[in-house]
């Protein structure tokens, strides 16, 4: 009776997963429609507030960043740290060894920073923004070798990422008994071109110099009154918030290749559950 039970439940819960991703799918080819269809408006429009769709050259409000792993100034960044490991399995004809790469720690940071367009700047507050970031590679570091010296500051300052710069000598012979690591980083660099889908906000505090404007750009209000429906209303089908660095078409490629991704991901188990049943 509970093996009767346990099958329709485990397809049921791969169809709902199914179902879930190709939402999530649909959600992403709705944002790439949105910003392959709306033309991009002038900074000096901003100021009128509203939902806008802005592009143009970064520059830094304040201090700018500096990224973890290269040192390079920038206003927004996301990093991964990855393990190589070794995993070894019971097999019917012994043991299996794989090796994986593992995240054993990430993050981000960001800071508010300026969008020139050529007419005007105008403030971006990158809280609660969805960065579409591009990857500017991975710098391997081998187990017992000292990393470069951005990386090992990292290292030395950062409690969840041990020093891998390990090595145990025989007589005259060396041996590396550090973890490889991958050190992978996305950047939004000071001077590059940025693309930023957001809501504007008129703000006469925004604009300390001259051709800056009186705008914020940044994300929608919640509504006040709502309750927890509306809140999730306006999470799902309220203004999105968007930053790439990628001109406008490629921001809507990336976005449309995502979106297509999770739908094929997601209509593949949700139908194969449906043909077993039916």
């Amino acid at each position: 009776m509970a093996l009767e039970l346990l099958v329709p439940l485990l397809f049921g819960l791969v169809a709902l997963g199914g179902v879930a991703v190709a939402a999530w799918g649909l959600f992403e080819l709705r944002l790439a429609y949105r910003i392959y269809a709306n033309e991009p408006v002038s900074v000096l429009e901003t100021p009128r507030g509203g939902p806008v769709e802005v592009g143009g050259a970064v520059e830094p409000d304040r201090e700018p960043l500096e990224s973890p792993f290269t040192g390079t100034a920038c206003v927004a960044y996301e990093y991964a740290v990855e393990e190589k490991r070794r995993k070894t399995r019971s097999t019917s004809t012994g043991a299996a060894t794989r090796t994986t790469w593992e995240t054993i720690d990430s993050g981000r940071a960001a800071v508010p920073f300026r969008i020139d367009d050529g007419s005007g700047s105008a403030l971006v507050d990158p809280a609660g923004a969805d960065f579409r970031l591009s990857s500017e590679g991975a710098i391997r570091v081998r187990g017992g070798e000292r990393p470069p010296e951005p990386i090992a500051r990292f290292v030395r300052e950062n409690e969840d990422v041990p020093d891998e710069n390990r090595s145990i000598g025989i007589g005259p012979l060396e041996f590396a008994t550090g973890r490889d690591r991958r050190y992978r980083e996305r950047r939004l660099d000071v001077g590059e071109t940025a693309h930023v889908l957001g809501v504007a906000h008129f703000d006469t505090s925004a604009a300390r110099a001259s051709g800056q404007v009186n705008a914020v750009i940044g994300a929608a209000d919640p509504p006040r009154e709502a309750g927890l429906p509306g809140r999730l209303r306006h999470r799902l089908f309220g203004p999105p918030f968007l930053v790439s660095d990628a001109s406008e078409r490629r921001t809507a490629l990336r976005v449309a290749a995502r979106g297509l991704g999770a739908l094929a991901l997601g209509v593949v188990p949700a139908g194969f559950v449906l043909l077993v049943l039916l």
